[in-house]
């Protein structure tokens, strides 16, 4: 069995928002490169909304850290988490087979991540 934890932290968000926001406004001849400080006040607005948004359960939470094999470790992560930075549903998963699905060719159990049943849930 592996655990992992799934939600949102602040610095998760900004990492997505890096990739995401376009250092460039406009199409064809029209195009702006964004100042410094202008794309660096679009990456905070777009991973302030994607915080927001995951926070709000608009959208789907992230797997935000590696593969653990212990559940302990998890918690460790997320109060590690919680202590750095702006957090929000953190929650701990784990792998486990999907019941009455199996891949068509190996034959074997289809694995995905799903709520670890012990873990408590917090507001």
């Amino acid at each position: 069995m592996s655990f992992a934890v799934f939600g949102a932290t602040m610095d998760h968000c900004l990492k997505v928002a890096r990739k995401r926001v376009k250092a460039v406004t406009g199409v064809g001849d029209k195009l702006k490169r964004l100042s410094p400080e202008e794309y660096e006040q679009a990456v905070q607005d777009y991973a302030h909304k994607l915080f927001k948004d995951i926070a709000e359960g608009k959208k789907t939470a992230p797997k935000i850290s590696a593969d653990m094999s212990q559940p302990s470790s998890a918690k460790d992560f997320i109060a590690l988490a919680e202590k750095t930075t702006e957090c929000a549903r953190l929650r701990i998963y784990q792998r486990a087979p999907v019941k009455d699905k199996f891949h068509p060719k190996t034959k074997l159990p289809v694995m995905k991540f799903q709520p670890w049943p012990l873990q408590e849930i917090a507001a």
